[in-house]
């Protein structure tokens, strides 16, 4: 397309940027666990460079930072930073580069109050709660203790005092010199109040992580909201993001490469996420089923120990949804939960 910019044929090495286009570029910061990288992004603006997106508290995250503002950023005015979630990997290095460059950071509401909620240890009677959960859907005691480590495992990936975050206005476009007028919007299901921004002459789509070009996102789960259909949420704002961004932008997504095809994208995503509800479904065939004997179902295979979170949300997110589209239920007995097929033609 005329006037659009081209893609970059690679990614910068760490510590280095690449310009997508003049006033926008694209670094990548080292993570210490899959997918083992995040993406930056900075926007020129009449005030100075808007960053979004810092990266981990890890001490890669950091040595990478200091090679660019010692190379590449040396010498730049910045203005502001953007966090577009409140996942350790985005937002965790937030008051250490705040400082570091000598501006504020800014985020969503629902992802400022996100952040206090994951970075909050669980008390007695939540703990008491996730042993019970846990108990009913046969996950056993090692799934517990992973379940109620998880507060202390994120607050140890971010440095971030969440009240010296300011709310960032989302009815407000934010002006850049020579990218263009970006809108901003938010996409749920993957984390609350998740930024994107897309510029309005329909070049550029900042996704973060609700489009990405080579997996989809895990989905929000918590032990304490066991039962919320977040997946549900997700395909809603698919939906919503097909009709605000045009095909021809180049979506800038959280990681891995910018890409185009859009449209193409959100099918792939949309056809992944029906096709694990086939799986899920199919596993009824035998009768009653508990979430820990669906554990495998997605994967293929029994996970790991430190796996366990992950495939515990993974498949209670898509049993919520198919349990909101009535074609399971859940049956209590004495505290035992299983699902039942709603409608056995629906197992086939």
């Amino acid at each position: 397309m005329e006037g659009m910019p081209s893609i970059p044929l690679a990614g910068p090495a760490f510590g280095e940027v690449s310009e997508i286009a003049p006033g926008l570029l694209w670094s990548r910061l080292p993570l210490p666990y899959p997918p083992m990288e995040v993406n930056v992004y900075l926007l020129e603006g009449d005030d100075g460079w808007t960053v979004v997106d810092v990266g981990m508290n890890a001490d890669e995250t950091r040595a990478a930072w200091e090679a660019l503002l010692a190379g590449p950023m040396k010498g730049l005015r910045f203005s502001r930073i953007l966090l577009t979630h409140h996942h350790p990997d985005h937002l965790g290095l937030a008051d250490w580069l705040s400082h570091r460059l000598g501006v504020g950071a800014w985020i969503t509401p629902a992802a400022r109050d996100a952040l206090l909620a994951d970075t909050r240890l669980y008390d007695e009677a939540e703990a008491e709660a996730i042993d019970r959960f846990c108990a009913a859907h046969e996950l056993g005691g090692d799934v517990a203790r992973v379940l109620k480590r998880q507060p202390n495992a994120f607050a140890k990936r971010v440095a971030v005092t969440p009240q010296a975050l300011s709310i960032l206005p989302l009815q407000t476009a934010i002006e850049f010199s020579r990218a263009g007028r970006f809108d901003l919007n938010i996409g749920e299901g993957h984390a609350p109040g998740q930024l994107m921004m897309r510029d309005r002459a329909g070049r550029f789509f900042l996704s973060a992580d609700q489009v990405l070009p080579d997996i989809s996102p895990m989905l929000a789960f918590s032990p304490l909201h066991p039962f919320d259909d977040v997946v549900s949420r997700y395909l809603d704002s698919l939906d919503e993001i097909e009709s605000w961004v045009g095909e021809g932008a180049l979506v800038l997504p959280g990681h891995f490469a910018p890409f185009r095809g859009l449209r193409a994208r959100l099918a792939e995503i949309r056809l992944r996420q029906s096709r694990r509800g086939e799986r899920i479904m199919n596993a009824c065939r035998a009768g009653e089923v508990t979430i820990g004997g669906l554990l495998g179902v997605l994967s293929g295979r029994t996970p790991t120990p430190l796996e366990t979170a992950f495939a515990v949300s993974e498949t209670l997110t898509n049993v919520n949804r198919l349990v909101a589209e009535g074609r399971l239920r859940w049956r209590n007995t004495g505290g035992r939960m299983t699902l039942l097929a709603a409608d056995p033609v629906n197992c086939t």
